[in-house]
């Protein structure tokens, strides 16, 4: 029973470090900040089907918004700088 635990805890983690993200994005190696004081998020929560967690999904914002402050930016819902999520 031991073996078999162990083999099968092997070929889960040889799984899941093999599985690709379907996380996507766009990015410019050249892309600065340093130009911006300030920042907003905005969620297009338009094409969320109902098997996502509104608490979750607040959860990401939240992370995504330490994350940018920590880069030396304030939050404000009135910024030009505006990081806008689209999930599909």
């Amino acid at each position: 029973m031991k073996k078999i635990t162990i083999i099968f805890s092997f070929l889960f983690l040889v799984g899941c470090s093999t599985t690709q993200s379907n996380l996507k994005f766009d990015s410019i190696e050249t892309f600065n900040l340093s130009n911006y004081n300030d920042f907003n998020i905005k969620l297009n929560d338009s094409t969320i089907t109902a098997e996502v967690n509104p608490i979750v999904l607040e959860k990401f914002k939240q992370n995504l918004k330490n994350a940018i402050v920590d880069q030396g930016l304030q939050y404000n819902k009135d910024s030009s700088l505006l990081f806008e999520i689209n999930f599909s």
